[in-house]
């Protein structure tokens, strides 16, 4: 009996694990977000634009096009979602989103206290916009 349910178990195991590989996009673990996390930066912190500065995220599956990663500055409160790109380019890109972690260089913006990072793969968002945070020019 208990062999019976340890096979099984490992059935399931490996038919979620294949559908992963299959379809990476439709993968979503039960209690989770679909979108991933932006850790840093923190609501509060301060970037210095000339500066480098960490950005980490966390992902709960496989991202398609990982090796696209795109992290884009907003300025929240603008446009019609609530936070907008602050250029049409990236800020960084051509990453590995499956590191977690990147530090960019700050770019020289407009100072402000609202601003978020989000991550993207190709056109597919893949993180909520980080917490708030301030940019200070040096």
């Amino acid at each position: 009996m208990f062999s019976t349910k340890l096979v099984a178990t490992f059935a399931t195991l490996a038919a979620f694990a294949a559908s992963a590989v299959a379809n990476p996009d439709a993968v979503s673990l039960q209690g989770r977000a679909e979108l991933g996390e932006m850790v840093k930066p923190k609501a509060g912190t301060v970037w210095k634009v000339g500066t480098t500065m960490p950005v980490w995220w966390f992902l709960d599956y496989l991202a398609p096009d990982r090796y696209d990663g795109k992290l884009y500055l907003n300025y929240a409160g603008e446009g019609p979602s609530g936070d907008h790109h602050t250029g049409n380019a990236p800020i960084a890109s051509g990453f590995d989103v499956m590191t977690g972690k990147l530090d960019i260089l700050v770019p020289n913006v407009k100072p402000g206290d609202q601003y978020t990072i989000t991550l993207y793969t190709g056109e597919k968002q893949l993180t909520e916009p980080s917490h708030e945070f301030t940019i200070t020019q040096v």
